[in-house]
């Protein structure tokens, strides 16, 4: 009995360190393996991360709202998938555990003059406050893994992302009662066009 217990632990332990080994990996393409940048459309990958989705979010029932002037923006479009997705998965995963509760997803980009802003809010369960400085630091659970499984790797992708395309990452509570996620970069280069 003792023996089982044993060799479980040790399973699980080495299939948790191949999941830290592989996420690290794709931490590290992000910068080594970065496809040439191109113009396109935010909406664009913001569209298939939903399209991506759409299984998530169809059995959720949840509410996504897009608002906003999406400009066109020369970056990495395959990181911005993948930017959005996160988020998106992130903001359908961690909701409330009630099944009267419908996920509430508020997706907007503002550009102010050489500011670009992009946030996504939701009405999830969010985190407490004195948690929002620590939450993209790779491998950090702000919740079990019992309740809410996953690595702790999503905000650090996007972090990452928003690094590479030389804005910021901010996470904030959101006035829906979840998180915000806000991806903020001054336009000091041309990457956006209205």
């Amino acid at each position: 009995m003792k023996k089982n217990y044993w060799l479980q632990l040790i399973e699980d332990s080495g299939c948790h360190a191949q999941k830290m080994v592989e996420t690290l990996s794709v931490y590290s393409r992000l910068t080594t393996h970065r496809p040439p940048d191109s113009q396109f459309t935010l909406t664009k990958p913001l569209k298939q991360a939903l399209t991506n989705l759409n299984d998530n979010i169809k059995s959720t029932s949840a509410i996504i709202e897009i608002r906003g002037n999406w400009p066109k923006y020369t970056g990495c479009e395959e990181q911005w998938l993948m930017y959005f997705s996160y988020v998106i998965h992130i903001a359908l995963l961690y909701q409330k555990n009630d099944v009267e509760h419908i996920p509430n997803i508020t997706i907007q980009c503002i550009q102010v003059e050489k500011m670009l802003r992009i946030s996504i809010e939701d009405n999830g369960i969010g985190v407490k406050e004195n948690l929002l400085d620590i939450i993209t630091i790779p491998f950090k659970r702000m919740q079990s893994d019992k309740d809410f499984p996953g690595i702790g790797m999503g905000l650090s992708y996007c972090e990452h992302i928003a690094e590479l395309h030389g804005g910021e990452l901010k996470i904030g509570l959101s006035s829906q009662g979840g998180l915000a996620v806000i991806y903020a970069e001054k336009l000091l280069r041309k990457s956006c066009l209205n």
